[in-house]
């Protein structure tokens, strides 16, 4: 056998041990996924960096999916850097969407707002073409602005993040628009039109192998429920401790 490349070849068991775990992900192996990320941070050089993030990316998923949200939130925040290191800075803004995700089930709010403002000024850099990512950081930050019941402000995210177009959205944003806008909607009464977007919610549902903690199933009958009479409009709302 012939080595042209010593680095690299030294690198070649990481790799594949970081796309068996890629495989298992996308399988719902999640046993099959720390194993094989575990092997990957074994193995994987210091400079490794897209290595060692895209195995603590897959630790911090599967941790999620397990209910350890602070192991979650950990290894998310660790893949995320390690990303935007090695150069990958769209996959790092996807890192945190998922980071995000986590710090607001964990009540982290305002920390959540840091970690889209963050990733937004990764994809917003002056002088060069806006990042992909970009969309779906004004569509998180929407969702914080409604839950601190600034409508107008959630609302213009929104906006903002259709202005921006296809190409800045990430594969799971049309979905997460939907979603969001049309809590907006239910909150304005408007519970058609919220219907209807859910409806196209669920149709465009991609969640980019995060856990379905949201389910468009539920919203719809809490919106059901609504426009029956059975249930009053601010019922439903998640109480949660800012942090």
């Amino acid at each position: 056998m012939v080595v042209v490349d010593e680095g690299e070849f030294r690198r070649l068991p990481g790799m594949i041990a970081l796309l068996r775990g890629a495989q298992a992900l996308a399988r719902g192996d999640m046993p099959e996924v720390v194993k094989n990320a575990r092997l990957v941070l074994d193995l994987a050089p210091a400079d490794a960096h897209l290595m060692l993030g895209g195995a603590a990316s897959q630790l911090g998923l599967a941790a999620w999916a397990g209910g350890d949200l602070e192991a979650a939130r950990r290894m998310t925040a660790e893949g995320m850097e390690n990303v935007r290191l090695a150069g990958y800075v769209s996959s790092a803004i996807g890192g945190a969407s998922v980071l995000a995700d986590i710090q607001i089930a964990q009540g982290r709010l305002r920390e959540a707002m840091t970690t889209y403002e963050r990733a937004l000024q990764w994809a917003t850099q002056p002088g060069v073409p806006v990042l992909r990512g970009a969309a779906d950081m004004h569509v998180g930050m929407s969702d914080l602005y409604r839950e601190f019941n600034d409508l107008k402000t959630a609302t213009q995210h929104l906006l903002t993040s259709q202005a921006l177009g296809d190409l800045a959205g990430l594969s799971p944003n049309p979905y997460r628009w939907c979603a969001a806008m049309a809590r907006i909607r239910e909150i304005q009464g408007d519970l058609d039109e919220a219907l209807d977007l859910l409806d196209q919610a669920g149709r465009l549902y991609d969640a980019n192998f995060s856990p379905n903690v949201r389910p468009i199933a539920t919203r719809k009958t809490r919106v059901w429920w609504r426009r029956a009479g059975w249930m009053k409009p601010w019922a439903g709302c998640v109480s949660r401790t800012v942090r």
